[in-house]
């Protein structure tokens, strides 16, 4: 069975049934994982390959399958953005306004 499936994710959407988990669901779900690598039920990274390449096509790679989920990379879930969305709020600063040369010159 798929570990997709496994997961309880069906038809086209996973990635958005996926992003769609509360906190509680991901944990849930992250637990299962946990489980099963305890009890050894695990799979060897060919295993995952070859079934990426049933999902995305033949010629799929692990990189390719990742890109057509997040094209470059920026993917959050919903409580990322919310944190994110947060802390923008409550004195964030941007990168580049720190001095990364002279961290050790900071004074807190």
């Amino acid at each position: 069975m798929s570990s997709v499936r496994r997961l309880g994710f069906t038809g086209d959407n996973i990635e958005e049934q996926a992003d769609s988990l509360t906190k509680e669901q991901l944990d849930t779900q992250l637990q299962k994982g946990m489980d099963d690598i305890a009890a050894e039920r695990v799979l060897s990274a060919d295993a995952v390959e070859a079934e990426l390449r049933g999902m995305y096509g033949g010629s799929c790679q692990l990189e390719e399958a990742i890109k057509a989920w997040d094209p470059d990379f920026t993917k959050v879930t919903p409580e990322e953005a919310r944190q994110i969305a947060q802390a923008e709020k409550s004195g964030f600063i941007d990168e580049e306004d720190i001095d990364w040369d002279n961290l050790d010159k900071l004074v807190l």
